[in-house]
């Protein structure tokens, strides 16, 4: 597997790597590799062999749904709390969903053949990478009954606040192209919502980055997925 030209060592920053043992870290430094993931870049098509995972540090993944005709809809972000590529632990070789970077930013790359050794020999990593798994479906699961419920203004919140997250930052990217691909819009109406959302002075919406200028303003809007996402445990004490 070809490494990223521009690939350095891993210091932290992604909350599975974070948890693992001290020992078991170091041992896996020697094969991750950080480097800047550049905005829209597709890393995965579905169907493509998983040779390598993908831990976030503050770049942000989409996950996306392709269908006949051509549309394509947002379904999970993945960030600094997962890991693309997760569903190796549940005996997948090949990618269910097609996986581009929505915000540009670091990511520690991990040869697949490592990823699976490490699931078997640490119980805590194996986990951690679960409860990931558990994160996507219920987020995507939760995300079917938003799209049905909720007004596109909500809908824009949560999408937003999903990426503050899982970024860590305050202004990232979110390019109309990929705001449609969210919402479920064409890219001329995805700036009516986050117009909606200016006039409450929860963000600012400039050449194509959000910057959340009132958290609590924003959260205050966004509807009640957002929050039930927010409890799903998180098992830090290591238990199943």
């Amino acid at each position: 597997m070809d490494l990223h030209p521009s690939a350095s060592a891993y210091h932290g920053g992604n909350t599975i790597l974070d948890r693992l043992d001290r020992s078991e870290r170091e041992a896996l430094l020697p094969h991750l590799h950080v480097f800047d993931e550049e905005e829209s870049n597709v890393i995965r098509t579905r169907g493509q062999p998983i040779e390598a995972v993908y831990f976030p540090i503050d770049a942000v993944y989409s996950v996306v749904v392709e269908l006949s005709q051509g549309h394509t809809y947002e379904v999970d972000v993945i960030g600094r709390g997962g890991v693309v590529g997760a569903e190796l632990a549940i005996g997948a070789h090949r990618a269910l969903r097609t996986v581009l970077c929505q915000a540009g930013g670091r990511v520690a790359q991990l040869p697949s053949e490592y990823f699976k050794e490490t699931l078997t020999r640490d119980k805590s990593f194996f986990l951690s990478v679960s409860e990931s798994l558990r994160r996507q479906w219920f987020d995507s699961q939760q995300t079917v009954a938003c799209n049905f419920v909720h007004t596109l203004e909500q809908r824009a919140a949560r999408w937003i606040l999903m990426t503050q997250d899982q970024s860590g930052r305050d202004c990232f990217p979110m390019r109309r192209e990929y705001l449609s691909i969210m919402l479920g819009l064409t890219p001329a109406k995805v700036g009516e919502p986050l117009a909606v959302l200016e006039q409450l002075d929860c963000i600012r919406y400039e050449d194509e980055h959000v910057t959340v200028t009132s958290r609590e303003a924003l959260h205050e809007y966004v509807c009640e997925c957002y929050d039930l996402q927010m409890i799903v445990p998180l098992n830090r004490d290591g238990k199943p």
